[in-house]
């Protein structure tokens, strides 16, 4: 029955009744969060989403939830690719685990092929600019 009151009298006062559900829909991020981190590859394009929803949820919340804002700032800031963090460890799960000698050729005529198309394009570039000038 003291649950009971309380509840109802953090529904009355409007302000509580938008802190409960902010807090009922950060628990349903919360959920989501821990579903992007439990699966066997860290999730970083999820946990990025959720983040920025936490944060912008938490925009315009009263000050009780000033710990949980600074923690989510943490979280967007420490999952963002921005800084190049972790995107070394997105890349090396779509490196296949051998690479054999004719993908190894292959690859090294592609990289030869697009340095001559660059080197082609600078000449014809050059070119045509100093053409300009006589």
């Amino acid at each position: 029955m003291c649950v009971l009151t309380s509840l109802t009298t953090l529904f009355d006062d409007r302000r509580n009744q938008k802190d409960v559900q902010l807090t009922l829909r950060l628990l349903d991020y919360a959920r989501y969060l821990r579903r992007a981190i439990s699966d066997v590859y860290l999730d970083y394009s999820s946990i990025h989403a959720v983040s920025n929803w936490i944060v912008d949820a938490l925009k315009t919340c009263s000050s009780s939830f000033a710990v949980v804002a600074n923690h989510a700032n943490a979280l967007q800031s420490a999952i963002s690719l921005s800084s190049g963090l972790g995107i070394a460890e997105i890349w090396f799960t779509f490196l296949p685990t051998k690479v054999n000698s004719t993908e190894f050729t292959e690859l090294k005529h592609l990289e030869d092929g697009v340095r001559n198309v660059k080197d082609i394009s600078k000449t014809k570039c050059s070119s045509l600019l100093t053409s300009g000038d006589g």
